[in-house]
């Protein structure tokens, strides 16, 4: 019956390599009706075909919905150069076991073929970054004492206080106050210096709270990889003067900042009178672009400004953070250097500064503290503060008072 139901078929020779499991595996069979009637009649030679497909092939895929021969396939070539996966398989996701089986045949058993010679391309260098891990040949005692001012001597000779500290970028938040790129000492940090010193060497009296009566800055302390900063203090408790000065290696010292300071009666600050129904709001982003385009670059620990805005008659007014990079060792400090640095980055946003950057082009005007006047600290200023400024023209064209 099934002879002549295919009786009609003509068939023609495969062209893709066909294997039989009922006629010799090693030539290729006539599909005809006599094939069909035998096929159904005659054992199966699975092993035949599957030992012959394995002399050349080393990997078997059962295309299925559930695998059924690739146990039987195992079996048959032990060889661990051979194996044999599914495509599909019940009860689990079509398209990840899909994927899955097909890519392990290149994981599992990856064809072995013959290296084709060819031109070598010319591999780059390895691009090696040396970077130091050893232990820092600093005494630990440059740990103990205040952050920035470090460990002080007496001199008995005279009586001179003096006090020493190694600073570096990578010291607490030094890196994120940078002019031209390279990192220096910030305005305020000298504040913190002077009223540090007094403290530790004549002692805090609440109701007598030190106070800056002037700091001058002389000039701009770069901070290298090895500063040795030293802070000076003379003078009695009546008027003490401190002078902080910078040394690296074989270049000397050189004096950066002078303080004289004194002993203030308690009062209450008086905040600032500021027309907050004239006030604009501002963009702090664009005041820090503004400063960078100057040459100040500060980073994220010195970008604490919430708020911003300035007023009709000029001045400018900020809400001010300490930002979360710049909170170690905080309540360590008389007069974070942090918050007064923010503080003083208000003045770049009242009317005056904004005429200059604009007549100089482009925001390029560098402006720089010279010297602070009647500094009193009132209270914990790390916990946020209001800021306030004003700058007008002063006694030359390079001269502003704030």
């Amino acid at each position: 019956e099934l002879r002549s139901a295919l009786a009609d078929l003509i068939p023609k020779s495969p062209t893709i390599p066909f294997l039989s499991t009922m006629a010799d595996p090693a030539t290729a069979p006539v599909l005809d009706a006599e094939y069909w009637v035998a096929n159904v009649r005659q054992p199966v030679r699975f092993s035949h075909a599957v030992t012959a497909a394995g002399a050349d092939y080393g990997t078997f895929i059962e295309v299925s919905p559930h695998p059924l021969l690739t146990h039987a396939i195992g079996d048959t070539l032990a060889d661990v150069h051979h194996h044999s996966v599914s495509t599909l398989q019940r009860d689990t996701d079509d398209t990840v076991t899909f994927h899955t089986n097909v890519n392990s045949t290149h994981t599992t058993a990856a064809p072995v073929t013959e290296h084709v010679c060819g031109p070598h391309p010319v591999l780059p260098a390895t691009p090696w970054h040396h970077t130091r891990h050893w232990l820092s040949g600093t005494p630990a005692a440059s740990v103990v004492g205040h952050p920035l001012l470090g460990v002080g001597v007496t001199d008995p000779t005279n009586g001179t206080r003096v006090w020493e500290r190694a600073l570096s970028p990578d010291f607490l938040w030094l890196g994120d106050h940078c002019i031209d790129e390279a990192c220096v000492l910030p305005a305020a940090a000298y504040a913190e210096l002077a009223l540090a010193a007094v403290a530790e060497a004549f002692g805090a009296v609440s109701n007598k709270p030190w106070m800056i009566g002037e700091l001058c800055l002389h000039q701009l302390m770069p901070i290298g990889d090895a500063t040795v900063v030293v802070t000076t203090l003379s003078g009695d408790e009546s008027k003490p003067c401190v002078e902080i000065r910078s040394g690296s290696g074989a270049s000397g010292w050189t004096i950066h900042a002078s303080a004289t300071l004194e002993r203030g009666a308690q009062s209450a600050p008086q905040p600032p009178e500021v027309d907050e129904a004239s006030a604009t709001e501002l963009d702090a982003d664009d005041l820090y672009r503004r400063l960078r385009s100057a040459g100040q670059q500060h980073g994220p620990a010195f970008q604490g400004i919430v708020s911003l805005t300035v007023s009709d008659s000029g001045a400018a007014r900020a809400f001010v953070e300490l930002p979360s990079e710049a909170k170690a060792g905080s309540r360590r400090f008389h007069l974070h250097p942090v918050m007064v640095d923010i503080a003083l980055q208000t003045l770049g946003a009242t009317k005056v500064a904004t005429d200059l950057a604009g007549e100089a082009g482009q925001g390029s005007a560098v402006v720089l503290p010279v010297r602070l006047a009647g500094v009193r600290v009132y209270g914990d200023v790390t916990e946020g503060v209001c800021a306030v400024g004003m700058l007008r023209a002063g006694s030359s064209p390079d001269r502003f008072v704030g």
